[in-house]
């Protein structure tokens, strides 16, 4: 999990870098912070479902996953909600931002899971 996560915060780093430079300031800030939403709610789900894990019954490791998921959803929610406030955003590079961390996580699960 902590790998997948490095790798959206910096492949989403590096892509906003190269955008601000390349194209406008506020359209690699725009893109950055599409990543973050993307990267911070799973972070979020996992620290409360590893929390939850362990030497636990099966129903309470689901508990768990309704309750991570549910939590990813909100904070989702309430990050996009808050982007939404700065009128300064280019919306479209937001979303191409969160997207792509999106795109990230999977394509690295993927890859993982077809080395095993």
């Amino acid at each position: 999990m902590l790998k997948f996560s490095i790798w959206q915060v910096v492949s989403t780093a590096i892509l906003a870098l190269l955008l601000g430079l390349g194209i406008d300031r506020m359209v690699g800030v725009s893109f950055g912070i599409g990543g973050l939403i993307g990267f911070i709610p799973g972070w979020v789900f996992g620290k409360i479902y590893f929390k939850r894990t362990g030497r636990k019954t099966a129903k309470v490791i689901l508990q768990g996953l309704y309750y991570g998921e549910l939590t990813k959803l909100l904070v989702t929610i309430v990050l996009f909600c808050g982007a939404f406030q700065l009128q300064s955003l280019h919306m479209g590079w937001l979303f191409l931002g969160f997207i792509s961390a999106q795109l990230v996580y999977w394509v690295a699960l993927f890859h993982v899971s077809t080395l095993s």
